[in-house]
C-alpha cells in the first residue's frame, strides 16, 4: 500500500517559501553580527551576507508572484514518491555520518548509492561517478578555497 498524497503546486510553495525568507531572516541576522572586515581583506560576514540578501529577494519575489497569480496554478503533485524519501534519507545520513566517517567516506558511499538508484548505471560507472566527484570535490575544497573537511573519527584512530 503506497501513501501518496496530492497538494497543488501553489499550496506547496506557498507552504514553502516562507520558511525559507524566515530561515534567511535569521541567518541575516546572525551574519550581520559577523566582522565585516575591509574593501581589501573582507571578513567573515561578507559572503554569507552577499548570498541571502539576493536569495531573500527572490523568495519575497516567488510569494509575492504566487500570490497575485492564483489562476496560473494548475498542476498537482504527489507526494509520497519512494525516490523522495530516499534522497531525504540519504540526507539525513549524511548528516548523521559525516562527523564519524569523514567527507570521504560518507560522501562516496552517498554519492554511489544515489547514482546506482537514480540513473541506470551499472555498478562499475556508478563507483567510479562517485570516486571521480569526492576526489574533485575533495581538491575542489581543500586545495582550491583552502577549506579543511571532516576527516572522521574512525579514520583518526
Amino acid at each position: 500500500m503506497q501513501m501518496k498524497l496530492t497538494l497543488r503546486s501553489r499550496h506547496l510553495e506557498l507552504s514553502f517559501w516562507p520558511l525559507i525568507v524566515v530561515g534567511l531572516a535569521h541567518l541575516f541576522y546572525e551574519t550581520i553580527h559577523m566582522p565585516m572586515g575591509k574593501l581589501n581583506l573582507p571578513g567573515a560576514g561578507v559572503f554569507p551576507l552577499i548570498l541571502i540578501i539576493p536569495l531573500a529577494f527572490m523568495a519575497v519575489y516567488r510569494i509575492t508572484w504566487l500570490v497575485t497569480h492564483k489562476d496560473e496554478d494548475t498542476e498537482s503533485i504527489a507526494l509520497g514518491d519512494k525516490n523522495i524519501f530516499l534522497a531525504l534519507a540519504g540526507l539525513i545520513g549524511i548528516a548523521l555520518l559525516l562527523d564519524l566517517f569523514g567527507f570521504v567516506i560518507t560522501m562516496g558511499v552517498f554519492l554511489f548509492v544515489t547514482f546506482k538508484i537514480f540513473t541506470a548505471s551499472s555498478w562499475l560507472k556508478s563507483a567510479l561517478r562517485a570516486v571521480i566527484t569526492v576526489i574533485g570535490l575533495y581538491v575542489f575544497f581543500e586545495y582550491l578555497i583552502g577549506i579543511t573537511l571532516p576527516m572522521g573519527h574512525l579514520l583518526v584512530l
